[in-house]
């Protein structure tokens, strides 16, 4: 069931998908022009809640992110998600559509500083 943490008159649409204790941060580092709707549920639903959406964070990888997900979407400008790959998403779907994506591949300062684990 979709959950509104920050809600602001004609502000920017962000759904985010990924754990709860992370939403209120999510909020506080958009910022006041952004509304973010967290979301926690079934496909259909989801694909309902998107077209409400300017952009999308991922950052559960619960969903194949094509066009049966966001082909609705006229909204939708972004997707973030929070990945170095991209298997789960249709990028030929978004270039022909003008969605911008954005992964962990472009953060490179982030991706450095990652250690292996053992």
């Amino acid at each position: 069931m979709p959950k509104k943490v920050v809600s602001n008159e004609g502000s920017i649409v962000v759904v985010f998908l990924g754990p709860s204790y992370a939403v209120e941060d999510v909020g506080q580092q958009l910022g006041p022009d952004f509304e973010v709707i967290y979301f926690k549920g079934g496909h259909r639903e989801l694909s309902t809640i998107i077209n409400q959406a300017d952009a999308l964070i991922d950052a559960s990888m619960a969903f194949r992110i094509d066009e049966d997900l966001i082909g609705n979407s006229g909204r939708l400008k972004i997707i973030s998600t929070a990945t170095t790959g991209t298997s789960h998403i249709d990028i030929n779907f978004l270039k022909s559509n003008g969605i911008e994506l954005r992964t962990l591949k472009e953060d490179f300062q982030l991706l450095e500083s990652i250690t292996p684990a053992a």
